[in-house]
């Protein structure tokens, strides 16, 4: 906290992951690290997310949601591990992709169901059985793949 407060503008924020400390981005060394007397000064890197809005408004009957969701019941949201070749998100990926906009890939984590924040059960409950979505979620630069997963395994909260 004090940290944010010297250094506003490069503040720890909700939902950044960390990516590297003082170099090392193997997830077990990280903790290893951060589970240690902690040396004075520390060099961390963070993967800060974009929020996006989706809006998904499939009234007819088109399938299942499309994707294989990770998430436990105080998880904040739920991670995107798996995008199937049909269903709902298919389809909306298949619009937005035509027309050059930004689509839902796999580690995307939804955070919000009609501008409510939900914990993992409930809201992908909300998924199963909700026809319209109104969804905010949070898009990680894609790069960094292994290290977020080393992350998503350690826990979602």
């Amino acid at each position: 906290q004090e940290f944010n407060k010297v250094y506003t503008a490069s503040g720890i924020r909700p939902f950044d992951v960390l990516l590297a400390l003082d170099g090392t981005q193997n997830w077990e060394t990280m903790q290893k690290k951060m589970t240690s007397k902690l040396p004075d000064k520390m060099f961390l890197t963070f993967n800060r997310p974009r929020k996006i809005q989706v809006v998904v408004e499939e009234t007819h009957d088109i399938g299942d949601m499309g994707m294989t969701l990770a998430y436990t019941d105080k998880s904040v949201g739920v991670v995107i591990q798996e995008l199937n070749d049909s269903g709902r998100m298919a389809k909306w990926n298949t619009k937005r992709k035509n027309h050059g906009h930004d689509a839902i890939e796999v580690m995307d984590r939804i955070i919000e169901f009609d501008g409510e924040a939900y914990c993992g059960t409930d809201l992908a409950k909300l998924l199963e059985e909700k026809k319209i979505w109104r969804l905010t979620v949070l898009k990680y630069a894609q790069g960094e793949i292994p290290v977020l997963e080393g992350l998503s395994r350690g826990g979602f909260c």
